[in-house]
């Protein structure tokens, strides 16, 4: 019965034979809604071929759900009387295509780092006596200044940054783990740069160095995004590295408006530093 079922539906929608509320806010809204925690669940980056694939597929259930949603509300609001509910639930169609466009384009940011485009070359890190500093917004950039500085130039990264990406600050500490690089913070390493800092099995904090941290939040995207799976993400990361679950707790129940600066007690107790 379900098997017969679900071709029916599909071809019902595509012909534009579903209530119009049912296609628009059921099938196209909802669908989207769904699919778009889907692809926040996965892990990035998938592999190309992987991800190539169902990013095909997506594209291809949103044609059919925009065209059964479309084709319905013309069906379905024919008398003059209509004709506000139809021009509304339209304007909610063609809302929903940049809305898809924006999610694809955030798929496409998880995936990979997007080209930075510069007049002239990507500049190495400053490094001193085999420190090399990391100062400033922890993005793409930062991460390719990162790859190219000479890898046996340094055996330490300093820290001083505000925060940034999470995805670059993820990457980030995949490359300081995978060198067995050293972790040090003269003055602020807030945010996302923590992760960065705690991949290290070497961390130093300096007399005046500051570690900051604060939940999740979304800034400059309309893309939906799943915060919480994120957050389970990195907690389940901190956690990997040794932190001390009250701590990781004490993290996520801070706001992101607001920022916690844990002292060094708490900070050895919690194996953030050696004790």
């Amino acid at each position: 019965m379900a098997a017969r079922t679900c071709p029916g539906l599909i071809r019902r929608h595509w012909q534009g034979a579903l209530p119009p509320l049912v296609a628009v806010f059921g099938v196209l809204v909802g669908g989207r809604i769904l699919l778009a925690l889907a692809w926040h669940r996965l892990p990035a980056p998938l592999p190309r071929p992987l991800f190539a694939a169902l990013l095909a597929l997506d594209a291809a259930l949103a044609v059919w759900q925009v065209t059964g949603a479309w084709h319905s509300i013309r069906r379905g609001y024919e008398p003059v009387a209509d004709r506000l509910a139809r021009f509304t639930l339209q304007v909610v169609v063609l809302v929903s295509l940049p809305v898809m466009l924006s999610g694809w384009l955030d798929h496409l940011a998880r995936q990979v780092p997007p080209p930075v485009l510069a007049l002239a070359p990507v500049v190495p890190l400053p490094v001193a006596d085999g420190t090399a500093l990391m100062s400033g917004d922890i993005d793409y950039a930062m991460l390719n200044r990162f790859d190219v500085t000479p890898p046996a130039s340094f055996t330490t990264l300093r820290l001083n940054s505000t925060g940034g990406s999470v995805y670059a600050a993820r990457a980030l500490a995949q490359r300081v783990a995978a060198r067995g690089l050293g972790t040090e913070v003269l003055g602020d390493c807030l945010s996302a740069c923590t992760l960065v800092f705690v991949a290290a099995d070497r961390r130093s904090l300096g007399p005046q160095g500051r570690l900051g941290f604060h939940a999740y939040a979304i800034l400059g995207t309309i893309a939906l995004l799943d915060l919480n799976a994120e957050e389970a993400r990195d907690s389940a990361y901190l956690k990997s590295r040794g932190i001390a679950p009250a701590f990781i707790a004490r993290i996520a129940a801070t706001p992101s408006t607001a920022m916690w600066f844990p002292d060094r007690a708490t900070l050895a107790l919690a194996r953030v530093l050696p004790p």
